[in-house]
């Protein structure tokens, strides 16, 4: 997946409008990105294709809510930034409708192991075993108040299903280190998660 085509000079002027508060900085900002995130919401969307209720337009509407809706207004340093920004709203997205679904449908799977479920795509995990990922939901943010950075790889890269090239242009390390830090996440979750069973 490629982060898009706005040039990056110009989301970095409009990133520096936002921050000096200029009037339609937001908007022009939004103008300029909005073909990339509607990208990253239908890739999203797609890969949670049996979650019914998420649908592209309405994780765009939340996504510029998350990013633009705070009483405090938000600033990036950025393009990377302001992405990585959009990768994890997108993220925490996938996780408040998997959460919902888990407590509108709870279907019963005792044979699964709660860690085997890192290895299945995320929307897939979430649709046929949502009992077991409440657990896992519960496993992922604890890593990230703990790891955040090795939380952030497994939402970019599990949730999202980011490759490990756009997993380390958004949080600005090597590939070599998203690397190690999804295999320290999937040791982690998976020792936490044995604990648990």
């Amino acid at each position: 997946m490629q982060s898009g085509n706005a040039p990056a000079g110009a989301v970095t002027n409009c990133l520096d409008e936002i921050e000096q508060g200029q009037d339609g900085a937001v908007e022009a900002l939004w103008s300029l990105v909005s073909e990339e995130i509607r990208t990253m919401a239908e890739s999203a969307c797609r890969r949670e294709a049996r979650m019914v209720t998420l649908q592209p337009t309405a994780v765009i509407n939340e996504v510029f809510l998350r990013l633009h809706g705070a009483t405090q207004a938000q600033t990036w340093n950025n393009r990377a930034h302001f992405f990585g920004s959009v990768a994890r709203a997108i993220g925490q997205i996938l996780i408040d409708t998997a959460r919902k679904r888990i407590t509108r449908n709870h279907v019963e799977s005792d044979s699964l192991r709660h860690a085997d479920l890192l290895d299945q795509p995320f929307g897939t995990s979430v649709s046929q075993h949502p009992d077991h990922m409440q657990i896992v939901l519960d496993a992922v943010s604890e890593l990230a108040r703990i790891h955040p950075r090795a939380g952030e790889v497994v939402r970019l890269r599990w949730m999202m299903d980011l490759d490990r090239t756009l997993t380390a242009t958004l949080l600005g390390v090597t590939t070599r280190t998203v690397r190690s830090d999804w295999r320290f996440a999937q040791a982690w979750l998976r020792s936490r998660l044995g604990d648990v069973m």
